[in-house]
């Protein structure tokens, strides 16, 4: 396991990283919050990440990847069948980013959790990134992604309502389909990866207010419905 959060990385240490993805060393985890990655350094990781067969954890929260580090990233995660986890929150994706990522998650038989929550807020030390915003396409292509997946077990988002709500509006399928889905219906227990606490289930309270949002959306739309509305914390 690699861990270097809040460490400020030179290109050469990208080049560094990169190399070792591509080499066949047992690498498990890499832990890379906060390191100021930006596109090129993903570009340089993205070949490596492809192929590489031992790597499971891939953690890049507050990173400014922007929309180009995003979809590099989601070209290594297309092919690569051992990684199982990746976070990128606040890591200034927008739109772009995010279709290119909802079009992976349909194809990729690995990944069980990936969390890249569009917000606005996220912890002080890991400033140089910005919150992820998406627009209705990257939101629609996401949603899609998600239902088409064969291995996600959790979608981690902040405020996590978000996808679900915007999943029934317009012409998206119906939002009942998305609120079904295992990965959607449960909620993160902090550290449960190492106390082995289980998920637990969304109250039905939330799914409840969920499902009065869409309605109400789809009211205000008329009878054909509206554009989603990009909903933000």
């Amino acid at each position: 396991a690699v861990s270097l959060e809040g460490t400020i990385l030179q290109p050469a240490d990208t080049k560094l990283i990169a190399a070792t993805l591509l080499a066949p060393v047992p690498l498990h985890s890499l832990e890379l919050q906060g390191c100021e990655l930006g596109p090129d350094a993903l570009r340089a990781m993205a070949k490596g990440l492809s192929s590489h067969t031992s790597l499971k954890r891939m953690y890049l929260n507050g990173n400014p990847l922007g929309n180009g580090g995003a979809i590099a990233l989601a070209d290594g995660l297309e092919g690569n069948r051992s990684v199982e986890l990746c976070h990128f929150e606040y890591c200034d994706v927008g739109g772009p980013g995010a279709k290119a990522i909802g079009e992976m998650l349909a194809v990729n038989t690995t990944l069980t959790d990936v969390s890249l929550p569009m917000t606005d807020t996220f912890m002080p030390h890991w400033n140089a990134g910005s919150g992820n915003e998406f627009d209705a396409e990257g939101v629609t292509a996401l949603a899609k992604g998600v239902l088409a997946s064969k291995s996600l077990k959790t979608f981690g988002s902040s405020p996590m309502v978000w996808l679900r709500i915007e999943w029934g509006a317009g012409d998206l399928p119906p939002a009942a389909e998305l609120l079904a889905h295992p990965c959607m219906s449960v909620s993160r227990v902090f550290g449960a990866e190492e106390d082995g606490a289980k998920q637990r289930k969304t109250p039905q309270a939330i799914l409840d207010a969920e499902t009065a949002a869409v309605e109400a959306q789809r009211r205000a739309g008329g009878e054909g419905g509206g554009a989603p509305a990009v909903l933000r914390r």
